[in-house]
């Protein structure tokens, strides 16, 4: 009978490693993966060959490259999920804080500052995350989509960062804000409802 070596085990990593994968931690599972398979199969008799093919067919049968980019994806996937999870609740916060701050400086009661700064945190946090999620699938939007998602995250970043600046009396926030509400007026709004007349008609 057949017995499992080190030598197989060498073999085996020998071509793991010329099969074209990058992630050092999915070489190492594959190769435990294979090891167990081919050693389970040659236990029953079979030869080294026979089990490897069969520990291939079983665990990869179309590639190695597939595996390590459907890990990828998932872990990609994973990120954005939890980034989505943390946009979404922090622009959340950003609309009721900031409502509650105009509210509360309407009726000229105590907290309405802290609402404001806790406010424009959150949008702040929510431009960032917007933006680098723009940048990073800007492959999948067209040039007018990303001048839109820019110029209004921009706009938005830029007036929140101001208003934090103002809150706490640092320089520099007037000319922030300025240029914030120059590119929501100028840019973001009109790209914004042209957008929205472009998609009536296509739905008309």
């Amino acid at each position: 009978m057949p017995v499992f070596s080190k030598t197989h085990v060498e073999i085996i990593e020998e071509r793991l490693r010329k099969s074209g994968l990058q992630n050092e931690s999915i070489i190492l599972d594959l190769i435990d993966h294979y090891c167990c398979i081919v050693e389970e199969e040659m236990d029953k008799g079979r030869s080294f060959d026979e089990a490897y093919t069969k520990a291939w067919n079983s665990i990869s049968p179309n590639g190695t490259i597939e595996i390590e980019e459907e890990l990828i994806f998932l872990l990609n996937l994973n990120n954005q999920i939890v980034m989505k999870k943390i946009m979404y609740l922090s622009g959340f916060f950003a609309a009721s804080t900031i409502t509650l701050s105009f509210l509360f400086r309407t009726l000229n009661w105590p907290g309405a500052r802290v609402f404001h700064i806790l406010g424009f945190s959150f949008l702040f946090i929510t431009c960032l995350i917007l933006l680098v999620n723009a940048i990073r699938n800007k492959s999948k939007l067209s040039k007018q989509e990303m001048a839109r998602i820019v110029s209004g995250n921009s706009a938005a970043f830029l007036i929140s960062l101001g208003s934090l600046f103002k809150s706490f009396y640092m320089p520099g926030a007037n000319v922030m804000m300025l240029l914030g509400f120059v590119i929501l007026i100028s840019f973001y709004i009109p790209m914004f409802f042209h957008h929205l007349y472009k998609r009536s008609l296509i739905e008309a």
